[in-house]
């Protein structure tokens, strides 16, 4: 009688299991053999910097290479800044031409200025809602490291068609507009739909700024009462050509 045929158990490693092992092989030379560090196991595995980042700092670092100004104090005809040794903050004004995270570029008397933004830069739109490309503009700029704190509209890219670029509180009206004609009693100045007289209050008076200036066809701000008179005059280099 044959004797039944036992089948003996293969104790032989399955084939998940060696691919396993192998695995894990790899893994460990690749440590033992670059101090440690695991590397990636195909090219392009590290993170690459964003380009459109570097196309940023780029641009900035080529607008302060390219239109960086000395001293931005040459533009300005800020009175608070007469000495050369001032400290104060002072205004310029320009065409906003375009602006990045730290830098903002303006065209000022056919030339681009870049100058870099405060850590405490805003803007004072005032209402203004349209993009600023184009626009005139006007820079408050710290006295000490010329940088700029503060960008608003001009009171000339705020008007209006009438001219007005301001309505107070209190009922006054400010309008900009090109002064063509005065006389003890009314003036006459051209704003975008066209000219305007108005009449003068009997205690009108001129700011300092506008005392001992011929005014004839220079920009002016006046501000009106709740009547539409004429309380004051004021003359700004800002608002010139």
């Amino acid at each position: 009688m044959n004797e039944p045929r036992v089948e003996k158990k293969r104790w032989g490693i399955p084939a998940i299991g060696v691919g396993l092992i192998f695995t894990l092989g790899i893994v460990v030379w690749l440590i033992s053999s670059n101090q440690g560090t695991i590397q990636p196991l195909f090219k392009g595995g590290h993170a690459k910097a964003n380009p459109q980042t570097e196309e940023k700092v780029n641009t900035e670092q080529t607008y302060l290479k390219k239109y960086h100004v000395e001293d931005l104090r040459t533009f300005s005809l800020d009175q608070s800044i007469a000495s050369p040794t001032s400290k104060l903050d002072f205004h310029i004004t320009g065409d906003y031409v375009k602006e990045t995270k730290h830098v903002v570029l303006l065209d000022v008397d056919n030339q681009h200025i870049a100058i870099k933004k405060s850590p405490s830069f805003k803007y004072e739109l005032n209402g203004f809602r349209k993009k600023l490309n184009g626009y005139k503009v006007v820079a408050v700029i710290g006295g000490t490291k010329q940088d700029i704190k503060v960008l608003t509209p001009a009171p000339i890219t705020l008007a209006d068609l009438n001219g007005t670029y301001e309505q107070r509180k209190k009922g006054d009206t400010c309008i900009i507009g090109r002064l063509l004609y005065e006389d003890d009693s009314r003036i006459t100045v051209e704003v975008p739909k066209g000219q305007i007289t108005y009449d003068k209050k009997t205690n009108f008076k001129l700011d300092d700024n506008a005392q001992g200036k011929q005014l004839k066809e220079k920009m002016v701000r006046l501000v009106l009462d709740h009547q539409g008179a004429v309380k004051t005059l004021h003359y700004n280099w800002i608002d010139q050509e």
